[in-house]
């Protein structure tokens, strides 16, 4: 799989910057028509959703950004479910905590090594970690730069892969995993995580650390978590230079799907695609030019809907891209859009759940914002 190459660093003010660009390439002009369903207020820098199998029961990041980082061991998940009246219900705030900057989260679609499908996997430790100082964590270990893999009804921490410096992985690949920004996993029980690793504020080390796409085999990751070596099949490293800020692997068409955040280069701001998840395959370009994108998701109808730094949503379906506006709401933004998730209602409406990083004002005041978009998305 060969998606890009390498680019640079990306600390926290890199990060922000990356949140808060307004300096977008042309993008779509045409609209699609939403209508808001609810605000819900409450937690801490929300950075991504993730939806059950159950179609019902959600999971927030809450990354607990402070004026320096993302604050080491604030971070927490939230857990919230539909009511029958398809609104948003928190079932726990802080269902799991002491997270070191909680990013990319995503619900396993099947077994990954010995961690059971249905488990969630968070992506945590980037290199915009802070003490209560503000001080820079920069030991990889320290932060436990990697994925951290949690039951979904307990909460409890069932496993911990640590990707950064030192680590087997990094041994094999020639650098650490620096800043994991997303993570998913595939049908057949693969493990994949981006890692943003720089934004163009100076040049980076490739030791210290590469922008990317990591997959490992659900054999890998067992053997990673049992302290074993790795076999060369078990792994693969795929350089992207525009910032693989998001990663989604769809059901409806068994693909993966990857967007980036970086616009200067050839693909910036778009949407690829990797068919049936086939790593010995080309991706394909769904689109691009888009501006800088942070997040986005796949509707189980195939719509992708992708946020952008801006403040702005979009939808692509089937060939055309468009700007979703809201009903009574002409020059609504989101504030620091996340990662989304999305479910289909009883009605075949599609609800879709967008986290605002810097919606609100301090710590757990930020939001959540639901809309809906007709059933044919």
């Amino acid at each position: 799989m060969r998606i890009g190459f390498r680019a640079v660093p990306l600390k926290f003010m890199a990060l922000a910057a990356l949140l808060t660009f307004s300096g977008l390439a042309a993008g779509p002009e045409a609209c699609a028509q939403a209508r808001f369903v609810q605000t819900i207020e409450g937690f801490h820098s929300p950075a991504a959703v993730a939806v059950a199998e159950d179609g019902r029961t959600f999971y927030v990041t809450n990354a607990a950004r402070g004026e320096y980082g993302m604050l080491a061991g604030e971070g927490a998940l939230s857990r919230l479910r539909l009511n029958d009246q398809n609104q948003l219900e928190v079932v726990d705030r802080r269902f799991v905590e002491k997270l070191n900057a909680p990013l990319g989260i995503a619900v396993l679609p099947a077994d990954v090594g010995p961690i059971p499908a249905g488990a969630l996997a968070v992506a945590v430790g980037g290199s915009w970690t802070v003490n209560e100082r503000g001080t820079s964590l920069d030991d990889d270990r320290e932060r436990g730069a990697g994925v951290v893999f949690i039951h979904p009804e307990s909460g409890e921490v069932l496993a911990h892969l640590y990707l950064g410096a030192g680590s087997t992985l990094a041994a094999k690949i020639g650098h650490p995993i620096r800043d994991p920004m997303a993570v998913a996993a595939d049908a057949a029980g693969n493990l994949i995580l981006t890692d943003v690793a720089g934004s163009g504020v100076r040049p980076l080390d490739p030791a210290e650390g590469v922008p990317g796409i990591l997959k490992l085999t659900s054999k890998g990751v067992a053997a990673l978590l049992a302290g074993e070596d790795l076999e060369r099949r078990d792994f693969l490293f795929a350089p992207v230079r525009n910032l693989p800020t998001g990663v989604y692997y769809a059901r409806h068409d068994k693909s993966l799907y990857w967007i980036t955040g970086q616009i200067a280069y050839d693909l910036g701001g778009a949407v690829m695609r990797l068919p049936n998840a086939d790593y010995t395959g080309q991706p394909e370009t769904i689109d691009k030019e888009l501006g800088a994108l942070l997040g986005f998701t796949v509707t189980p109808k195939g719509t992708i809907i992708a946020s952008r730094s801006n403040g702005d949503m979009l939808m692509i379906h089937g060939r055309k891209d468009r700007v979703i506006k809201f009903k009574g709401h002409a020059n609504f933004a989101f504030l620091s859009p996340g990662q989304p998730a999305a479910t289909l209602l009883p009605s075949g409406e599609t609800l879709v759940v967008v986290p605002e990083m810097s919606g609100g004002h301090g710590p757990w005041r930020q939001r959540l914002r639901t809309f809906v978009l007709p059933a044919k998305y």
